[in-house]
Protein backbone atom coordinates (compact mmCIF):
# COMPACT_ATOMS: atom_id res chain seq x y z
CA UNK A 1 0.00 0.00 0.00
CA UNK A 2 1.17 3.19 -0.62
CA UNK A 3 1.99 6.36 1.77
CA UNK A 4 -1.05 7.97 0.07
CA UNK A 5 -3.34 5.51 0.30
CA UNK A 6 -2.01 4.18 3.55
CA UNK A 7 -2.66 7.70 5.33
CA UNK A 8 -6.29 7.79 3.44
CA UNK A 9 -6.79 4.11 4.85
CA UNK A 10 -6.34 5.85 8.89
CA UNK A 11 -8.68 8.74 8.07
CA UNK A 12 -10.91 6.52 7.05
CA UNK A 13 -10.75 4.36 9.99
CA UNK A 14 -11.29 7.43 12.15
CA UNK A 15 -14.30 8.76 10.57
CA UNK A 16 -15.91 5.19 11.05
CA UNK A 17 -16.34 4.70 7.03
CA UNK A 18 -16.31 1.36 4.98
CA UNK A 19 -12.20 -0.30 4.98
CA UNK A 20 -12.75 -1.28 1.73
CA UNK A 21 -13.12 1.34 -0.08
CA UNK A 22 -9.88 2.58 -0.41
CA UNK A 23 -8.01 -0.76 -0.12
CA UNK A 24 -5.39 -0.75 -3.05
CA UNK A 25 -7.31 -3.03 -5.12
CA UNK A 26 -9.83 -0.89 -5.43
CA UNK A 27 -7.62 1.82 -6.18
CA UNK A 28 -8.89 4.02 -8.51
CA UNK A 29 -12.60 3.90 -7.11
CA UNK A 30 -14.93 5.05 -9.70
CA UNK A 31 -14.84 2.73 -13.15
CA UNK A 32 -16.42 5.03 -14.90
CA UNK A 33 -13.74 7.08 -16.72
CA UNK A 34 -12.95 4.08 -17.30
CA UNK A 35 -15.81 2.34 -19.11
CA UNK A 36 -15.78 5.82 -21.71
CA UNK A 37 -11.93 5.57 -22.15
CA UNK A 38 -12.31 2.65 -23.90
CA UNK A 39 -15.61 4.39 -26.15
CA UNK A 40 -14.72 7.71 -27.21
CA UNK A 41 -17.96 8.14 -29.24
CA UNK A 42 -19.89 7.30 -26.45
CA UNK A 43 -18.14 10.03 -24.22
CA UNK A 44 -18.44 12.83 -26.84
CA UNK A 45 -21.99 12.01 -27.40
CA UNK A 46 -22.88 12.17 -23.36
CA UNK A 47 -20.39 15.21 -23.09
CA UNK A 48 -22.55 17.02 -26.62
CA UNK A 49 -26.42 15.94 -24.85
CA UNK A 50 -24.25 17.59 -21.21
CA UNK A 51 -23.17 20.81 -22.83
CA UNK A 52 -26.47 21.38 -24.81
CA UNK A 53 -28.56 21.85 -21.26
CA UNK A 54 -26.84 25.02 -21.09
CA UNK A 55 -28.93 26.28 -23.72
CA UNK A 56 -32.40 24.97 -22.56
CA UNK A 57 -34.71 26.58 -20.18
CA UNK A 58 -33.78 26.55 -16.87
CA UNK A 59 -35.14 24.30 -14.46
CA UNK A 60 -37.50 25.44 -11.51
CA UNK A 61 -35.03 25.17 -8.64
CA UNK A 62 -37.71 24.52 -5.88
CA UNK A 63 -39.07 21.81 -7.48
CA UNK A 64 -38.39 18.41 -5.38
CA UNK A 65 -37.31 15.05 -7.55
CA UNK A 66 -37.96 11.74 -5.89
CA UNK A 67 -36.37 9.50 -8.34
CA UNK A 68 -37.34 5.71 -8.42
CA UNK A 69 -34.24 3.15 -7.29
CA UNK A 70 -34.14 -0.52 -7.35
CA UNK A 71 -31.26 -2.43 -5.54
CA UNK A 72 -30.41 -5.47 -7.40
CA UNK A 73 -28.26 -8.05 -5.33
CA UNK A 74 -26.70 -10.26 -7.40
CA UNK A 75 -25.16 -12.81 -4.83
CA UNK A 76 -23.70 -16.47 -4.32
CA UNK A 77 -26.24 -18.21 -2.98
CA UNK A 78 -25.69 -16.87 0.86
CA UNK A 79 -28.61 -16.15 3.43
CA UNK A 80 -29.63 -12.43 3.45
CA UNK A 81 -27.16 -10.42 5.59
CA UNK A 82 -24.65 -12.48 4.96
CA UNK A 83 -21.50 -12.29 2.44
CA UNK A 84 -22.36 -10.78 -0.83
CA UNK A 85 -25.64 -10.98 -0.07
CA UNK A 86 -26.11 -7.41 2.02
CA UNK A 87 -29.57 -6.91 3.98
CA UNK A 88 -31.83 -5.12 3.87
CA UNK A 89 -31.23 -2.90 6.51
CA UNK A 90 -27.77 -2.09 5.12
CA UNK A 91 -28.96 -1.19 1.57
CA UNK A 92 -31.92 1.12 2.99
CA UNK A 93 -29.10 3.09 5.74
CA UNK A 94 -27.08 3.63 2.99
CA UNK A 95 -29.71 5.31 0.84
CA UNK A 96 -31.12 7.10 3.55
CA UNK A 97 -27.64 8.88 4.39
CA UNK A 98 -27.69 9.50 0.37
CA UNK A 99 -30.93 10.74 0.78
CA UNK A 100 -29.56 13.22 3.52
CA UNK A 101 -26.72 13.99 1.71
CA UNK A 102 -28.55 15.34 -1.46
CA UNK A 103 -31.21 17.15 0.75
CA UNK A 104 -28.47 18.55 3.00
CA UNK A 105 -30.30 17.18 6.01
CA UNK A 106 -29.46 16.17 9.81
CA UNK A 107 -24.89 15.73 8.97
CA UNK A 108 -25.34 18.24 5.67
CA UNK A 109 -27.78 20.28 7.50
CA UNK A 110 -26.67 24.20 6.05
CA UNK A 111 -25.18 22.88 2.74
CA UNK A 112 -26.43 22.84 -1.06
CA UNK A 113 -29.66 21.02 -1.17
CA UNK A 114 -29.86 19.52 -4.42
CA UNK A 115 -34.16 18.49 -4.01
CA UNK A 116 -33.08 15.48 -5.18
CA UNK A 117 -34.37 12.61 -3.22
CA UNK A 118 -34.43 8.82 -4.17
CA UNK A 119 -36.92 6.29 -3.05
CA UNK A 120 -37.45 2.49 -3.40
CA UNK A 121 -39.78 1.56 -6.44
CA UNK A 122 -43.19 0.46 -4.41
CA UNK A 123 -44.92 -1.41 -8.05
CA UNK A 124 -43.34 -2.69 -11.02
CA UNK A 125 -45.47 -0.95 -13.33
CA UNK A 126 -47.82 -4.03 -13.87
CA UNK A 127 -50.09 -3.08 -10.62
CA UNK A 128 -47.62 -5.89 -9.11
CA UNK A 129 -46.40 -4.82 -5.37
CA UNK A 130 -42.78 -4.19 -5.09
CA UNK A 131 -39.97 -3.71 -2.42
CA UNK A 132 -37.66 -2.32 -4.30
CA UNK A 133 -35.01 -4.94 -3.61
CA UNK A 134 -34.75 -7.59 -5.99
CA UNK A 135 -31.87 -10.29 -4.81
CA UNK A 136 -30.55 -12.75 -7.51
CA UNK A 137 -29.02 -16.24 -6.88
CA UNK A 138 -25.86 -15.55 -9.69
CA UNK A 139 -23.73 -18.21 -8.94
CA UNK A 140 -24.45 -20.14 -12.18
CA UNK A 141 -23.23 -17.49 -14.28
CA UNK A 142 -20.15 -18.49 -15.85
CA UNK A 143 -17.16 -17.18 -13.74
CA UNK A 144 -19.21 -14.75 -11.72
CA UNK A 145 -18.25 -16.82 -8.41
CA UNK A 146 -14.47 -17.32 -9.17
CA UNK A 147 -13.83 -13.88 -10.92
CA UNK A 148 -16.89 -11.93 -10.22
CA UNK A 149 -17.53 -8.69 -12.73
CA UNK A 150 -14.55 -7.31 -14.34
CA UNK A 151 -14.82 -3.10 -15.22
CA UNK A 152 -16.15 -3.21 -18.35
CA UNK A 153 -17.06 -6.31 -18.59
CA UNK A 154 -20.60 -5.88 -20.57
CA UNK A 155 -20.87 -9.75 -21.37
CA UNK A 156 -20.95 -10.91 -18.09
CA UNK A 157 -23.18 -8.04 -16.94
CA UNK A 158 -26.02 -8.54 -19.41
CA UNK A 159 -25.64 -12.67 -18.31
CA UNK A 160 -26.61 -10.64 -14.39
CA UNK A 161 -29.30 -8.85 -15.52
CA UNK A 162 -31.00 -11.72 -17.49
CA UNK A 163 -31.63 -13.20 -14.45
CA UNK A 164 -34.37 -10.82 -13.67
CA UNK A 165 -37.09 -8.28 -14.75
CA UNK A 166 -36.05 -5.39 -13.65
CA UNK A 167 -34.24 -3.67 -16.57
CA UNK A 168 -36.19 -0.70 -17.73
CA UNK A 169 -34.11 1.75 -16.61
CA UNK A 170 -36.15 4.26 -18.80
CA UNK A 171 -38.80 3.80 -15.39
CA UNK A 172 -35.89 3.70 -12.73
CA UNK A 173 -32.65 3.52 -11.61
CA UNK A 174 -31.14 0.79 -10.67
CA UNK A 175 -28.30 0.44 -8.20
CA UNK A 176 -26.90 -3.37 -8.66
CA UNK A 177 -24.33 -4.84 -6.16
CA UNK A 178 -21.96 -7.89 -7.10
CA UNK A 179 -19.62 -10.01 -4.93
CA UNK A 180 -16.64 -8.86 -6.49
CA UNK A 181 -15.72 -5.93 -8.96
CA UNK A 182 -12.02 -5.94 -10.71
CA UNK A 183 -10.29 -2.66 -11.42
CA UNK A 184 -12.93 -0.06 -9.19
CA UNK A 185 -15.26 0.17 -6.30
CA UNK A 186 -18.47 1.23 -8.71
CA UNK A 187 -19.00 2.70 -11.65
CA UNK A 188 -22.48 4.66 -13.71
CA UNK A 189 -23.62 5.35 -17.26
CA UNK A 190 -24.52 9.29 -17.90
CA UNK A 191 -27.72 9.62 -17.43
CA UNK A 192 -27.81 5.25 -18.23
CA UNK A 193 -29.79 4.17 -15.29
CA UNK A 194 -27.34 2.51 -13.66
CA UNK A 195 -24.94 2.28 -10.79
CA UNK A 196 -23.09 -0.85 -10.33
CA UNK A 197 -21.28 -1.03 -6.93
CA UNK A 198 -18.52 -4.27 -5.18
CA UNK A 199 -21.01 -5.61 -2.48
CA UNK A 200 -17.85 -4.97 0.17
CA UNK A 201 -17.37 -1.89 -0.55
CA UNK A 202 -20.97 -0.09 -0.30
CA UNK A 203 -22.06 2.60 1.25
CA UNK A 204 -23.72 5.67 0.88
CA UNK A 205 -20.74 7.79 -0.15
CA UNK A 206 -19.53 5.36 -3.18
CA UNK A 207 -23.42 5.03 -3.73
CA UNK A 208 -23.50 8.93 -4.15
CA UNK A 209 -20.74 9.44 -5.91
CA UNK A 210 -21.71 7.09 -8.73
CA UNK A 211 -25.25 8.71 -9.02
CA UNK A 212 -23.42 11.46 -9.49
CA UNK A 213 -21.83 10.54 -12.38
CA UNK A 214 -25.99 8.99 -13.13
CA UNK A 215 -27.28 12.36 -12.87
CA UNK A 216 -24.59 13.63 -15.40
CA UNK A 217 -21.76 14.67 -13.12
CA UNK A 218 -17.64 14.23 -14.22
CA UNK A 219 -15.09 13.88 -11.34
CA UNK A 220 -13.63 17.27 -10.58
CA UNK A 221 -10.29 16.02 -11.57
CA UNK A 222 -11.53 15.32 -15.27
CA UNK A 223 -8.91 15.68 -18.11
CA UNK A 224 -5.93 15.17 -15.36
CA UNK A 225 -4.63 12.53 -17.38
CA UNK A 226 -4.73 9.94 -14.35
CA UNK A 227 -2.87 12.64 -12.68
CA UNK A 228 -0.27 13.40 -15.10
CA UNK A 229 -1.07 16.69 -15.55
CA UNK A 230 -3.85 19.90 -14.43
CA UNK A 231 -7.15 19.49 -16.16
CA UNK A 232 -7.22 22.46 -18.79
CA UNK A 233 -9.68 25.35 -17.57
CA UNK A 234 -9.67 28.04 -20.22
CA UNK A 235 -13.12 27.60 -20.37
CA UNK A 236 -14.78 25.63 -17.38
CA UNK A 237 -17.98 25.34 -19.07
CA UNK A 238 -16.23 23.42 -21.48
CA UNK A 239 -13.73 21.63 -20.28
CA UNK A 240 -12.62 19.36 -17.97
CA UNK A 241 -15.53 18.70 -15.47
CA UNK A 242 -18.00 21.08 -17.40
CA UNK A 243 -18.98 23.00 -14.18
CA UNK A 244 -17.92 26.58 -13.76
CA UNK A 245 -17.62 26.54 -9.45
CA UNK A 246 -15.34 23.46 -9.29
CA UNK A 247 -11.72 24.50 -9.58
CA UNK A 248 -9.41 21.90 -11.48
CA UNK A 249 -7.26 19.86 -10.00
CA UNK A 250 -5.62 16.36 -9.77
CA UNK A 251 -7.58 13.00 -8.83
CA UNK A 252 -4.62 11.99 -6.22
CA UNK A 253 -5.40 15.10 -4.29
CA UNK A 254 -6.18 14.20 -0.88
CA UNK A 255 -7.79 15.77 1.70
CA UNK A 256 -5.64 13.86 4.36
CA UNK A 257 -2.65 15.80 2.75
CA UNK A 258 -4.00 18.84 1.75
CA UNK A 259 -5.66 21.68 4.56
CA UNK A 260 -8.63 24.18 3.14
CA UNK A 261 -6.05 26.89 3.02
CA UNK A 262 -3.48 24.94 1.06
CA UNK A 263 -2.76 25.97 -2.14
CA UNK A 264 -4.22 24.38 -4.92
CA UNK A 265 -1.51 23.74 -8.01
CA UNK A 266 -3.88 23.86 -10.66
CA UNK A 267 -5.86 26.61 -9.70
CA UNK A 268 -2.89 28.99 -8.23
CA UNK A 269 -5.75 29.41 -4.71
CA UNK A 270 -6.50 27.29 -2.02
CA UNK A 271 -8.29 24.58 -1.91
CA UNK A 272 -11.24 25.40 0.15
CA UNK A 273 -14.14 23.08 -0.23
CA UNK A 274 -13.07 21.40 -3.21
CA UNK A 275 -11.71 18.08 -1.60
CA UNK A 276 -15.22 17.72 0.24
CA UNK A 277 -16.82 17.37 -3.36
CA UNK A 278 -18.56 14.22 -3.28
CA UNK A 279 -17.27 14.03 -7.31
CA UNK A 280 -13.59 14.28 -5.92
CA UNK A 281 -11.39 11.00 -4.66
CA UNK A 282 -11.96 12.21 -0.82
CA UNK A 283 -14.56 9.92 0.17
CA UNK A 284 -13.57 10.93 4.34
CA UNK A 285 -14.66 14.65 3.53
CA UNK A 286 -17.52 14.18 0.83
CA UNK A 287 -20.07 16.35 1.93
CA UNK A 288 -21.32 18.19 -0.86
CA UNK A 289 -22.17 19.44 -4.59
CA UNK A 290 -21.74 22.68 -5.80
CA UNK A 291 -24.65 24.91 -6.75
CA UNK A 292 -23.09 24.45 -10.57
CA UNK A 293 -23.37 21.02 -9.91
CA UNK A 294 -27.00 21.16 -8.30
CA UNK A 295 -27.94 22.78 -11.88
CA UNK A 296 -26.15 20.38 -14.01
CA UNK A 297 -28.30 17.01 -12.14
CA UNK A 298 -31.84 19.50 -11.84
CA UNK A 299 -31.30 20.51 -15.75
CA UNK A 300 -30.74 16.87 -17.11
CA UNK A 301 -32.75 15.09 -15.49
CA UNK A 302 -36.07 17.75 -16.35
CA UNK A 303 -34.60 17.77 -20.50
CA UNK A 304 -33.62 13.87 -20.68
CA UNK A 305 -35.00 11.94 -17.83
CA UNK A 306 -38.44 13.72 -17.19
CA UNK A 307 -39.54 10.09 -17.07
CA UNK A 308 -37.75 9.45 -13.70
CA UNK A 309 -39.06 12.35 -12.32
CA UNK A 310 -42.80 11.43 -13.26
CA UNK A 311 -42.76 7.61 -11.80
CA UNK A 312 -45.41 6.42 -10.73
CA UNK A 313 -42.90 3.37 -9.82
CA UNK A 314 -42.78 4.71 -6.23
CA UNK A 315 -46.09 4.86 -5.53
CA UNK A 316 -48.03 2.14 -4.26
CA UNK A 317 -49.80 0.19 -6.47
CA UNK A 318 -53.14 1.69 -7.54
CA UNK A 319 -56.16 -1.01 -7.44
CA UNK A 320 -57.22 -2.67 -10.25
CA UNK A 321 -60.18 -0.51 -12.09
CA UNK A 322 -63.40 -2.31 -12.97
CA UNK A 323 -64.82 -2.83 -16.06
CA UNK A 324 -66.11 0.82 -17.01
CA UNK A 325 -69.76 1.27 -18.08
CA UNK A 326 -70.05 1.94 -21.74
CA UNK A 327 -73.72 3.41 -23.53
CA UNK A 328 -75.70 1.18 -26.59
CA UNK A 329 -77.56 2.79 -28.96
CA UNK A 330 -80.22 1.83 -31.75
CA UNK A 331 -80.08 2.84 -35.13
CA UNK A 332 -81.32 2.28 -38.62
CA UNK A 333 -79.25 -0.01 -40.89
CA UNK A 334 -76.63 2.02 -42.48
CA UNK A 335 -76.30 4.32 -40.30
CA UNK A 336 -73.65 5.23 -37.41
CA UNK A 337 -73.65 5.43 -33.68
CA UNK A 338 -71.79 7.45 -31.24
CA UNK A 339 -71.28 5.66 -27.64
CA UNK A 340 -69.98 6.93 -24.89
CA UNK A 341 -68.00 5.27 -21.48
CA UNK A 342 -67.73 6.40 -18.00
CA UNK A 343 -66.48 5.26 -14.30
CA UNK A 344 -62.93 5.65 -15.50
CA UNK A 345 -60.76 7.74 -13.92
CA UNK A 346 -57.76 6.33 -16.08
CA UNK A 347 -56.89 6.20 -20.14
CA UNK A 348 -59.37 3.91 -21.82
CA UNK A 349 -59.68 2.35 -25.01
CA UNK A 350 -62.00 1.04 -27.32
CA UNK A 351 -62.08 -2.38 -29.06
CA UNK A 352 -64.38 -4.97 -31.55
CA UNK A 353 -63.45 -7.73 -29.51
CA UNK A 354 -63.66 -8.97 -25.93
CA UNK A 355 -60.09 -9.67 -26.07
CA UNK A 356 -56.71 -9.05 -27.56
CA UNK A 357 -57.59 -7.08 -30.76
CA UNK A 358 -56.32 -3.99 -31.89
CA UNK A 359 -57.82 -0.35 -30.29
CA UNK A 360 -60.17 1.85 -31.76
CA UNK A 361 -59.84 4.88 -30.27
CA UNK A 362 -58.45 6.23 -26.99
CA UNK A 363 -61.02 8.77 -26.22
CA UNK A 364 -64.41 9.17 -24.09
CA UNK A 365 -67.28 8.97 -26.92
CA UNK A 366 -66.78 6.67 -30.25
CA UNK A 367 -68.42 6.76 -33.59
CA UNK A 368 -69.11 3.64 -35.28
CA UNK A 369 -68.06 3.21 -39.06
CA UNK A 370 -71.82 2.51 -40.80
CA UNK A 371 -73.44 -0.74 -39.34
CA UNK A 372 -75.58 -2.96 -41.36
CA UNK A 373 -75.85 -5.76 -38.20
CA UNK A 374 -75.76 -5.83 -34.37
CA UNK A 375 -72.62 -4.42 -33.58
CA UNK A 376 -70.59 -4.85 -29.86
CA UNK A 377 -67.98 -3.20 -28.36
CA UNK A 378 -65.67 -2.85 -25.78
CA UNK A 379 -63.66 -0.49 -23.66
CA UNK A 380 -60.83 -0.98 -21.34
CA UNK A 381 -59.65 1.29 -18.48
CA UNK A 382 -55.95 1.93 -17.61
CA UNK A 383 -55.49 3.66 -14.00
CA UNK A 384 -51.67 4.07 -13.37
CA UNK A 385 -51.07 1.54 -15.57
CA UNK A 386 -53.42 -1.07 -14.22
CA UNK A 387 -55.57 -2.87 -16.43
CA UNK A 388 -59.64 -3.56 -15.77
CA UNK A 389 -59.75 -7.31 -15.76
CA UNK A 390 -62.25 -7.21 -18.32
CA UNK A 391 -63.63 -4.45 -20.78
CA UNK A 392 -66.97 -3.14 -20.33
CA UNK A 393 -69.52 -3.65 -23.44
CA UNK A 394 -71.85 -1.37 -25.31
CA UNK A 395 -74.10 -3.14 -27.91
CA UNK A 396 -75.27 -0.97 -31.18
CA UNK A 397 -78.46 -2.64 -32.18
CA UNK A 398 -79.36 -2.46 -35.71
CA UNK A 399 -82.81 -2.72 -37.15
CA UNK A 400 -85.47 -1.04 -39.50
CA UNK A 401 -84.23 0.09 -42.72
CA UNK A 402 -83.26 4.20 -43.93
CA UNK A 403 -86.33 5.28 -46.55
CA UNK A 404 -83.15 5.55 -49.03
CA UNK A 405 -79.43 4.78 -49.49
CA UNK A 406 -76.98 6.26 -51.91
CA UNK A 407 -74.02 4.85 -52.44
CA UNK A 408 -70.43 6.33 -54.17
CA UNK A 409 -66.82 5.15 -54.06
CA UNK A 410 -66.20 1.59 -52.29
CA UNK A 411 -68.68 -0.03 -50.78
CA UNK A 412 -67.81 -3.11 -48.36
CA UNK A 413 -69.60 -5.51 -49.05
CA UNK A 414 -72.79 -6.60 -47.57
CA UNK A 415 -76.55 -6.62 -46.73
CA UNK A 416 -77.97 -3.25 -47.24
CA UNK A 417 -81.56 -2.11 -47.06
CA UNK A 418 -83.90 0.62 -47.79
CA UNK A 419 -87.53 0.47 -47.42
CA UNK A 420 -88.30 2.95 -50.61
CA UNK A 421 -84.83 3.15 -52.90
CA UNK A 422 -81.46 2.49 -53.22
CA UNK A 423 -78.40 4.55 -55.87
CA UNK A 424 -75.87 3.12 -56.30
CA UNK A 425 -72.26 4.37 -58.66
CA UNK A 426 -69.81 2.38 -56.05
CA UNK A 427 -67.53 -0.43 -56.52
CA UNK A 428 -69.14 -2.58 -54.41
CA UNK A 429 -67.94 -5.73 -52.72
CA UNK A 430 -68.65 -9.47 -54.00
CA UNK A 431 -71.45 -10.60 -52.55
CA UNK A 432 -72.81 -7.85 -51.96
CA UNK A 433 -77.17 -7.42 -51.85
CA UNK A 434 -79.22 -4.57 -52.22
CA UNK A 435 -83.00 -5.02 -51.04
CA UNK A 436 -85.27 -2.18 -51.54
CA UNK A 437 -89.11 -1.57 -51.39
CA UNK A 438 -89.37 0.66 -54.63
CA UNK A 439 -86.31 0.52 -56.19
CA UNK A 440 -83.03 -0.10 -57.15
CA UNK A 441 -81.06 2.09 -59.26
CA UNK A 442 -77.92 1.43 -60.71
CA UNK A 443 -75.87 4.38 -62.71
CA UNK A 444 -72.36 4.39 -64.72
CA UNK A 445 -69.65 3.89 -62.40
CA UNK A 446 -71.49 0.85 -60.43
CA UNK A 447 -69.34 -2.37 -60.39
CA UNK A 448 -68.92 -5.39 -58.32
CA UNK A 449 -65.20 -6.45 -60.02
CA UNK A 450 -64.02 -8.92 -62.14
CA UNK A 451 -66.24 -12.19 -61.12
CA UNK A 452 -68.00 -10.43 -58.58
CA UNK A 453 -71.30 -11.32 -57.50
CA UNK A 454 -74.44 -9.28 -56.75
CA UNK A 455 -77.53 -9.58 -55.82
CA UNK A 456 -80.09 -6.59 -56.33
CA UNK A 457 -83.74 -7.89 -55.03
CA UNK A 458 -87.48 -5.31 -54.57
CA UNK A 459 -88.70 -6.55 -51.18
CA UNK A 460 -90.01 -4.95 -48.32
CA UNK A 461 -87.94 -4.22 -45.50
CA UNK A 462 -86.59 -6.90 -43.14
CA UNK A 463 -87.57 -5.82 -39.29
Amino acid sequence: MTKTALDFFWVWVLLGMSKHLFGQDKLPICGTTALYQGDTAAYREATVRTLSTARKAAVDPNTIFTLPVVFVVYHLGEPVGTGSNVSDNVLNAGLNEMNDLFRARNNFAGLNDAKIQFARVQNDNKCNVATGIVRVNASGVPNYTSNGLANGDNVMLQALRALHNWNDRSSYITIELVHKLNNAAGFAGYLGGDVVIDAPSYWWGLMAHEMGHCLDLRHTFEGDNGGSQCPTNTNPETQGDLISDTDPHKNGDRCANFSESSINPCSGVAFGKLLRNIMSYNGPCWDRFTPKQIERMRNSLVNFKPQWTNSQAILSPPTIPNAPSVSSANILTGQKATLTVSNCVGTVAWYNVASGGNSLSTHLTYTTPTLSVTTRYYVSCNVGGCLSNTRGVGTVTVGGCPPSITHTGTITAGSYNASQSIISTGRVGSGTKYYAGNSITLNAGFSTGANGNFVANIKNCPN
